[in-house]
């Protein structure tokens, strides 16, 4: 506002920090929603208000509309998910509550004058039509003053704005409105978008340097001067200079650079720092080192460009997205929310050409959108987003009753020395939420770190003649005693056959980790390659070591009941780079080609693979 509504004639104070004070959430495009208020827009909004009724109650909260049918089909979708979870409404009454000071509201923008929360969101309500182009129709902002009307929204919160579109600033074209309210969205989602460092063409801030650490020691008189310089095709200038008030034997100075103050360009460049002692030697000159290290200015982002099309993928499935990154990334992948999945490259003819399997995690909200991140080895982070439609995934719900003899039989053992001193209760809950919790802790670290080469070949393998006895995810609540202690995920698909049947590999990979898991008791965990896991636990024996290569249907051990089973079965998980997903789709001939392969397969028309990757892809059946 400040920079582009009073031109710089205000006075501001130092704003709030901390994370997610500036957030944008882009909603799933879907070709069959209204271009104004998008289904998808409307239903991203309501689970950020869930969201943050539940994680932030404390804050005051409100929710900004373009239009009057966007802020009416928001309040009515709330209305209904309340109605139709009784538990849900019980749960956010409270923070619903009219009487409050700084109740919850949803407005349109015309109504929303003078209204300050601790929280805003801001619903822009218009997309795009069947073919993907963004159709020019924003209501308010349209109109003399409309720039005006969008300072307003934007200047409502207190403590942090989350914007939520149905496009991205790369999709306004800034040629085809003349409105200054139109103007003005692209600018602020080209804000939003950079967390708040690009303010288009009236400020242009280059980021700031790595700080790095000099260290000064000197065995005589001590140091009395020193001076840091950076020098380029364009002259000397002076980083950093101090003299001290009297002699110091050693410091240690953390020096950061301003490249805009300072006026440097992109660029290789020289360091020098030198240091002068206290000797009284070369007529009370003192004696002079000088150390210079040549290094490379670089403030240029790698550039990131989608190259495989849009897809559908479940809350908590699995997709895949190839893309092209400039020669200078050193690091890419597709970000959703705090989880990462690297992108590999090397499986096309070009190596620039990267592939990344990911997730839309379980437990992340259908709010959050992934993104393709690249960052080069200096630290320049460039994010695209890219075309995907998420669907929900129904949950099942399971109420698992736990026995005195459960405990004392099976839990007991896992909890180790002095459980002869706790209470049951304790026992379970402590087994059940912190040694649980360990042990996934070590399956994501396992499942981190992949081999870079695809190891797989086609659907993946159910253990033959399994009945599937729980599905992904489970929401389990246990019962003791009648009540209610304790709620978890049950994450994977548990199999049964007989007692002790052969545990067959769902498919090639290399054993990344064997041996007791905890409440999984013995495990084995295989890469399949490219961030591709399968989790294969509760078994009675193991016959594989750590490293071996492992082939399609393999046995690599029995069925068992160690760990917290209470029966004989396999449990069964497939991971994406530390993440759980759903096994059923890896199972299942179609949704690997339709969903994966083809992808895969329109790709190596396009860029080539070398001959060591000809025949990977299974053909369609």
């Amino acid at each position: 506002s400040n920079a582009h509504i009073y031109d710089r004639m205000l006075t501001t104070f130092p704003g709030i920090g901390g994370d997610q004070v500036l957030r944008h959430v882009v909603a799933a495009w879907d070709p069959s929603a209204e271009t104004n208020s998008p289904t998808p827009e409307v239903e991203s909004v309501v689970e950020l208000i869930i969201d943050h009724a539940r994680s932030r109650s404390e804050e005051s909260l409100g929710v900004i509309t373009m239009g009057i049918k966007h802020a009416d089909r928001i309040e009515e979708s709330l209305r209904q998910r309340l109605v139709n979870d009784e538990q849900l409404k019980e749960e956010l009454s409270e923070f619903l509550e009219e009487s409050r000071e700084e109740s919850f509201f949803v407005k349109n923008l015309e109504r929303v004058q003078g209204d300050e929360r601790d929280a805003i969101i801001l619903s822009i309500g218009y997309g795009k039509n069947q073919n993907g182009r963004l159709v020019y129709y924003f209501g308010p902002l349209l109109s003399d003053g409309g720039e005006r009307r969008l300072n307003v929204a934007v200047t409502r919160a207190k403590r942090r704005v989350t914007l939520v579109t149905s496009f991205t600033s790369h999709d306004m074209d800034p040629e085809r409105s003349n409105a200054e309210g139109v103007k003005l969205l692209r600018q602020y989602l080209q804000y939003v978008e950079s967390d708040g460092t690009n303010l288009g063409d009236r400020i242009h801030e280059k980021p700031a340097l790595n700080p790095f650490e000099v260290e000064l020691r000197d065995r005589g008189k001590g140091i009395k001067k020193f001076k840091i310089t950076l020098t380029d095709k364009y002259g000397e200038v002076v980083i950093l200079e101090r003299t001290y008030p009297s002699p110091v034997i050693e410091d240690s100075v953390l020096v950061k650079i301003n490249p805009e103050t300072l006026g440097i360009k992109s660029q290789k460049a020289t360091l020098r720092v030198t240091a002068v002692d206290d000797s009284k030697i070369r007529l009370f000159i003192g004696n002079k080192t000088t150390v210079k290290k040549n290094v490379v200015i670089d403030f240029i982002p790698p550039t990131i460009t989608v190259m495989s099309t849009g897809q559908y993928i479940m809350r908590g499935g699995s997709g895949v997205v190839i893309y092209e990154v400039s020669e200078d990334t050193a690091n890419s992948g597709v970000q959703v929310g705090e989880n990462f999945f690297p992108g590999y490259g090397g499986y096309f003819i070009n190596p620039h050409i990267h592939m990344a399997f990911y997730s839309h995690p379980y437990n992340i909200s259908s709010g959050v959108r992934a993104v393709l991140s690249a960052v080069d080895k200096a630290g320049n982070t460039t994010l695209n987003n890219f075309n995907y439609i998420l669907k929900e995934n129904i949950y099942t719900e399971k109420t698992v009753n736990i026995s005195d003899s459960f405990i004392i039989n099976k839990v007991a053992p896992l909890y180790g020395k002095g459980s002869e001193n706790k209470e049951l209760k304790e026992i379970f809950l402590t087994v059940n939420r912190e040694l649980r919790s360990q042990n996934d802790n070590t399956i994501t670290d396992t499942t981190k770190d992949s081999s870079p080469s695809i190891l797989w070949y086609g659907p993946f393998h159910q253990l033959s003649n399994s009945k599937v006895e729980a599905g992904f995810p489970d929401r389990r609540t246990y019962i003791y005693k009648g009540k209610i202690i304790d709620k978890q995920y049950h994450l994977g698909y548990d199999l049964a056959v007989v007692k002790r049947y052969p545990v067959e590999a769902a498919n090639s990979g290399v054993v990344a980790f064997t041996g007791d898991l905890g409440i999984y008791g013995q495990s084995v965990i295989l890469d399949h390659g490219f961030g591709i896991f399968t989790l294969y636990s509760h078994m009675s024996s193991t016959g594989v070591k750590k490293g071996e290569n492992i082939k399609k249907k393999q046995v690599i051990g029995r069925t068992g009941q160690t760990g917290l089973a209470g029966g004989d079965h396999l449990h069964f998980g497939v991971y994406i780079s530390g993440v759980p997903v759903n096994p059923l789709e890896w199972w299942d001939r179609s949704w690997v080609y339709e969903n994966l392969i083809s992808q895969i397969e329109d790709a190596e028309s396009r860029f080539g693979v070398p001959s060591s990757n000809v025949g990977f892809l299974p053909k369609k059946q």
